[in-house]
């Protein structure tokens, strides 16, 4: 598979975060970029998911709350690959999840080949 970037958003509701983070990391086979987005995160928070998960995601953090299409622009600005898949860090992905949507980015909507 080509390498793609993932993007999670986390806009107000952290509690989900490590969790989904964990799901993601241990659940999606290499290679990938993962892009995490955070505004309005505590500082407690911060620092124990760099301490966590920063040697296998890029953080961008924001001082203020950020809407999802605010979050999601960031972490697409960042992206380095062709393909970008975004998601909500409420989301909790299981083996073999990424397969199936990154297939379907190969082709435009008229089903042609990119």
């Amino acid at each position: 598979m080509e390498r793609c970037t993932i993007i999670v958003d986390a806009r107000d509701r952290f509690s989900t975060t490590t969790r989904c983070l964990e799901t993601l990391i241990a659940n999606t086979p290499q290679p990938y970029d993962l892009i995490v987005v955070l505004g309005g995160a505590p500082e407690h928070l911060k620092k124990a998911w760099m301490a966590q998960f920063g040697d296998r995601a890029g953080f961008i953090f924001r001082p203020d709350f950020l809407t999802q299409p605010q979050a999601r622009n960031l972490g697409l600005r960042a992206a380095t690959t062709r393909l970008a898949v975004v998601m909500d860090n409420d989301n909790f992905v299981r083996p073999g999840w990424l397969d199936p949507g990154a297939d379907s980015l190969r082709f435009d909507c008229r089903g042609e080949p990119l």
